[in-house]
């Protein structure tokens, strides 16, 4: 069992004056969002026709993973269930709020935030491009935050158009590998957003997704965590224990059912019941298969992404609900990083 008594919850959700209050302190890592947020989404997306305000005016940092989660829930809580959301940033003046302002307007996350609430007042002195210098992790944006409804559109047009929305690659690359890249982007998202499509809900329910992508690089810092992290065999991760290498990050989540309810409903959980997500991962991603994409099964896209991954050992987590489970994608099976909460 992990040690969760050093982890911050930066969450706090009250009603106060006919209104839901969601306040966020300080910096919200990895960590604090997969212990303390799934509670407070599930409590969000029941409220109907009510007022919510997100109060960020002492937030000073809050991870990608967190950020387009909360933005996700929130959009879904204001064009479904008719709720209506304002938004408090912090004030521009200080070094930390200028620099917390900066990053969410880089990201994308200040446009999502937009959205959710026109009122926000223009940010004046957010717009110069500053490197990650509120994380260990220096990195660069690639496809911005976005939170999206395929509800009306097709998974084809929807890649495409994020495709065409890359604003950089981090890196200085020849054509032949953007390019490269860009395939690569392209056919890994059109996999995660046909599967929103087709398998992620249920019923009459909404079609939302947010993804981000950034390109990271390794620091010193990480390198010798990473160091200390490969040295140690079979530990439990939290899911912010990221492979400290550099890397193009994809971050994709949807508000669906989940991989685990997916593949009960298809009669495919009977004999992966004791630990579901680490039990299914096993056998998706690090057992050989021979089903194809055209498979009627709310699986067979996970077979093309994993084959897009695999060829350079590339890592890839996953979290639904209770559980987080990842590890590198190399024949044969090693062992894998899971975390429950």
């Amino acid at each position: 069992m992990l040690n969760t008594n050093n982890i911050y919850n930066p969450y706090t959700l009250m009603l106060q004056n006919d209104s839901y209050i969601l306040k966020i302190i300080n910096r919200v890592e990895n960590n604090s969002w997969f212990l303390f947020f799934w509670t407070i989404q599930q409590q969000l997306l029941l409220l109907q026709k009510s007022r919510i305000i997100l109060d960020l005016s002492q937030c000073t940092y809050c991870s990608p993973e967190p950020f387009l989660s909360l933005c996700m829930t929130l959009y879904s809580c204001k064009e479904d269930n008719n709720n209506k959301v304002k938004v408090i940033l912090p004030q521009e003046g200080t070094p930390t709020n200028n620099r917390f302002l900066k990053y969410c307007n880089r990201e994308g996350f200040y446009g999502l935030l937009s959205c959710l609430d026109r009122a926000i007042a223009p940010l004046e002195n957010a717009t110069v491009n500053t490197q990650g210098s509120s994380t260990s992790l220096n990195y660069h944006p690639i496809i911005p935050a976005r939170v999206i409804n395929i509800d009306d559109r097709t998974a084809l047009d929807v890649t495409q158009e994020l495709i065409e929305s890359i604003v950089s690659y981090g890196v200085t690359l020849n054509q032949h590998e953007k390019n490269d890249l860009r395939i690569t982007l392209r056919n890994i998202l059109f996999e995660l957003i046909d599967n929103v499509k087709v398998h992620a809900y249920d019923g009459c329910r909404k079609k939302w997704f947010g993804v981000y992508v950034r390109a990271r690089f390794e620091t010193e810092i990480t390198r010798n965590q990473g160091i200390k992290e490969n040295n140690i065999e079979n530990k439990t991760f939290f899911p912010s224990d990221v492979f400290n290498e550099d890397a193009i990050e994809i971050n994709f989540m949807d508000l669906g059912k989940g991989l685990v309810q997916s593949w009960r409903d298809k009669g495919l959980l009977e004999k992966y019941s004791n630990r579901p997500l680490r039990e299914i991962f096993q056998m998706q991603f690090f057992q050989q298969s021979s089903r194809t994409k055209t498979d009627v099964t709310a699986h067979s896209g996970l077979d093309v992404i994993k084959a897009l991954l695999i060829k350079n050992n590339n890592p890839i987590k996953i979290v639904t609900g209770m559980e987080s489970v990842g590890g590198f994608l190399k024949m044969p099976a090693i062992s894998m990083r899971t975390v429950y909460r």
